[in-house]
């Protein structure tokens, strides 16, 4: 069986020169990646399964550099949390068996993924129309004084309590204002001609 020609010692340190550029060159790339990655920010987009701009928002985030939760598609391996998940007939609960069921294992599951995002993000994002689990993640980060963006691309009925968010909570119905804030956020600055809450 030929082995081809012998190597001698400079060839063997070619080689394994050869084999560590590759590794620096790798390592570099991976770094590269990493550190754009972290330039953006970590964006918990809060919603509603009804609303129709959901996914075209967190897109548009992910698409800009930013990482985007979506409580739709958390993971992987699966979906959201849904009710229907642990009762089929889950809208014609009353009262002691909706709180009975916040305690089934399903449920917790389902908070715990959502919460543990909550507190990896940077900022969040409410897109409206959207209910009282949206709005109850939009004021714990204006109690954690971190950035909320209301996002209205339409009409809407005016909500006095996001004066609770100050400064740190804008409001537009305009997504690219929204994606230029979130760019801002990342060097500390807000940028555009939104409106302030505070």
């Amino acid at each position: 069986m030929a082995h081809g020609p012998a190597k001698g010692p400079d060839s063997e340190i070619d080689d394994l020169r050869r084999i560590a550029r590759a590794n620096a060159e790798r390592a570099d790339k991976y770094k590269a990646r990493m550190g754009r990655a972290r330039q953006g920010e970590r964006v918990y987009v809060a919603s509603s399964w009804r609303n129709i701009h959901q996914p075209a928002v967190v897109e548009a985030i992910r698409e800009r550099g930013h990482l985007a939760y979506d409580f739709r598609h958390p993971a992987r391996d699966g979906g959201g949390f849904a009710w229907s998940e642990i009762d089929t007939e889950w809208e014609s609960w009353t009262t002691e068996q909706y709180a009975a069921t916040l305690r089934h294992p399903v449920a917790k599951r389902g908070f715990s993924r959502d919460e543990s995002a909550m507190r990896w993000a940077t900022s969040a994002v409410l897109v409206l129309p959207c209910g009282r689990s949206a709005h109850m993640e939009a004021g714990w980060f204006m109690g954690r004084d971190k950035p909320v963006i209301v996002y209205t691309p339409e009409p809407q009925e005016p909500e006095l309590m996001y004066l609770l968010g100050g400064p740190r909570t804008k409001i537009t119905d305009d997504v690219g204002l929204v994606l230029r804030w979130l760019d801002g956020l990342g060097q500390r600055v807000w940028f555009g001609h939104g409106h302030e809450v505070g």
